[in-house]
C-alpha cells in the first residue's frame, strides 16, 4: 500500500486518511482497493463512548469479572466504553450520503 500506513496513523487521522485516499486508483486489485478504502473509513468514523448509565453497568460488569477472576471478560467489557468501529462508520456513511458532513 502506500508509504503512509508506516508513518504509524491512528483513528480520527483525517490527514492520514487523505494520503492514504491518494492510493486508492493504484492498487492492482478489487481486494486491496475495498481493504485500503475500508481503513480509510475506520481512519475517519469517530467512536463515541457509551453514555453514563452505560457506563455504569460496565463498571459493574468488569468488576463481576474480576470477581471471577477472569481478566479476559474484564478486558472484553473495556472494550464495550465506546461504539463499535462499525457503528462509527455506519453513522459516518449515513451522515454523507444525508450531505451534512461535508
Amino acid at each position: 500500500m502506500s508509504a503512509a500506513l508506516g508513518e504509524g496513523l491512528s483513528v480520527d487521522d483525517n490527514a492520514g486518511a487523505f494520503r492514504l485516499f491518494s492510493d486508492v486508483d493504484f492498487e492492482a486489485t478489487p481486494d486491496r482497493k475495498f481493504v485500503l478504502l475500508s481503513t480509510i473509513l475506520e481512519l475517519l468514523s469517530e467512536r463515541k463512548a457509551r453514555d453514563n448509565q452505560a457506563q455504569k453497568l460496565l463498571d459493574k460488569w468488569k468488576a463481576d469479572a474480576i470477581g471471577a477472576k477472569r481478566q479476559d471478560l474484564a478486558q472484553a467489557v473495556d472494550l464495550m466504553r465506546s461504539q463499535s468501529i462499525g457503528s462509527s462508520i455506519f453513522e459516518l456513511v449515513s451522515e454523507a450520503a444525508k450531505g451534512s458532513r461535508m
